[in-house]
């Protein structure tokens, strides 16, 4: 860590946590310590834009609520985000009405969030359902979100001759390249599931055919209606990590790890997706990067190509302690200035990572990086590696 002190960390993480702080947040009652000549009153607009673009700080998310294995909508889905929060610190949540319909009203912009789903405690023929994530950027999203009948796991657990857990989840993850197409043939020895020792968790993989169901004849992954679909049955109540080892376009011999971690709860039932977010397995290259060339443009508004940063941390916005659409090298030297933002001696620590990146219950408003194989996080990532230059 720096040589500021771990107290003054500690004290860092412990208002942002407390106030839904963003990257960097520090007590706004106070001037910042690392700043020799505080401005008590900036201006407010320094460099106003004569043609500003539209950059909404909340969005709407709206779809229907499905049966995942009929496709047929469903009333009254309660419906919780998993990785956000509102103002008042509490998960997003609504219930789909009559027809299914639902929406989540003042989503922040550049969010990324996993939605749980569940009828009442009385309705045992649907499982509580975490969802595929909701990626939103810069407008209105238009997402279903579905829920796990007991009957698609009875009958797909019937086929590969396995016995249901009821204190276990049902797992099911879709395949998907870089482009977001099915990745067919990758065989079940390249698919995993463990836990934090490495142990396997659940059985399977198991694959999904052309009726909509497992298939023992299948050996890969294979493309039906559009998806390549794996499943692992019994999985207990915890945290694992989903592993697809993918073949590396640079040398067709060689395989690289894509991984997403996945949280179950016991007679739950789990939709995830592996790859096909714009994304590909970390290959440990990428060059040299610099803050002005690959940083700073990550951190812009989503209307200027950036993940969206700079709706909160920009002038008279909410996370205006810390500004990142200045100048490259006024954001650079800010960043700079503030301990833990960038951590040299422990890169994967830098709050520029840990507080963007998904968490449950999250340590940010909203998550940008769903996780580490992100691009943006893992150019970031590498830059701090490389010494956080400022220019190549």
């Amino acid at each position: 860590m720096y040589t500021h002190g771990r107290a003054w960390l500690a004290a860092l993480f412990a208002v942002a946590l407390a106030g839904g702080g963003c990257v960097g947040d520090i007590p706004t009652s106070d001037p910042d310590p690392m700043d020799p000549n505080p401005d008590p009153d900036p201006d407010p607009n320094p460099n106003p834009d004569p043609n500003p673009q539209p950059d909404p700080e909340s969005l709407d998310v709206t779809g229907m609520t499905m049966d995942y294995w009929e496709a047929e909508p469903l009333a009254n889905v309660a419906l919780e985000t998993q990785g956000m929060i509102d103002a008042q610190g509490n998960p997003f949540a609504t219930t789909s009405d009559a027809t299914g319909a639902f929406a989540f009203v003042g989503v922040p912009a550049a969010s990324t969030f996993y939605v749980r789903t569940s009828l009442d405690s009385e309705t045992l023929a649907y499982r509580p359902t975490i969802n595929e994530p909701a990626v939103v950027v810069n407008d209105d999203l238009v997402q279903n979100f579905y829920v796990v009948s007991e009957a698609f796991v009875n009958i797909n657990s019937s086929t590969v001759n396995q016995p249901v857990d009821p204190l276990a989840a049902f797992v099911v993850a879709d395949v998907r390249d870089m482009l977001g197409l099915p990745l067919e043939g990758i065989p079940a020895e390249d698919i995993t599931l463990t836990d934090a020792l490495g142990n396997p968790m659940g059985t399977g993989p198991y694959f999904f055919g052309a009726t909509g169901i497992l298939d023992l004849n299948l050996l890969a992954t294979t493309a039906y209606d559009g998806k390549a679909r794996i499943a692992f049955l019994n999985v207990p109540a915890g945290t694992y990590t989903l592993t697809v080892l993918y073949p590396d376009p640079a040398d067709p011999a060689a395989k690289l790890p894509m991984t997403v971690s996945i949280t179950t709860e016991a007679g739950g039932a789990n939709l995830a997706r592996v790859g096909g977010m714009g994304n590909q397995p970390p290959t440990g290259g990428g060059g040299a990067y610099s803050f002005v060339d690959d940083v700073y443009p990550i951190l812009q508004k989503a209307s200027l190509g950036g993940v969206g940063c700079a709706n909160c941390h920009s002038t008279a916005k909410v996370a205006n302690f810390l500004r990142f659409d200045e100048d490259p090298a006024l954001v650079y030297n800010a960043m700079l200035a503030r301990p833990g933002v960038i951590n040299i001696l422990d890169p994967a620590q830098s709050m520029l990572l840990t507080k963007p990146l998904y968490e449950d219950p999250p340590n940010h408003p909203n998550a940008t990086f769903l996780d580490m194989n992100d691009p943006n996080y893992m150019v970031i990532l590498r830059w701090i590696e490389q010494g956080a230059p400022l220019q190549k």
